[in-house]
């Protein structure tokens, strides 16, 4: 039996990726962290005057948590989805 120690020793050629690999390249990656950890970042009242004042900040949060990495391709396309509820 082979022993496996890095992801090179794996055989490729059955398709089969790790979950980085198929999504380290992926731009929206950047920016779903980059969503989450503005507002992870705030102390808890400010997280709720934002929260209140539905500000762009919180709505960027939204996005990522409802989007995950796909936040990216739906905001790339102008803005936001015309025919997003």
């Amino acid at each position: 039996m082979k022993t496996i120690k890095t992801l090179q020793d794996l055989n490729r050629e059955d398709g089969i990726t790790t979950f980085t690999e198929e999504l380290g390249q992926h731009p929206g990656r950047d920016l779903f962290l980059k969503f989450i950890k503005a507002y992870q970042d705030l102390d808890d009242m400010s997280k709720a005057q934002h929260k209140l004042a539905n500000s762009q900040l919180y709505i960027d949060y939204c996005d990522a948590q409802k989007y995950g990495i796909q936040v990216y391709n739906y905001r790339s396309n102008g803005g936001l989805d015309p025919l997003a509820p």
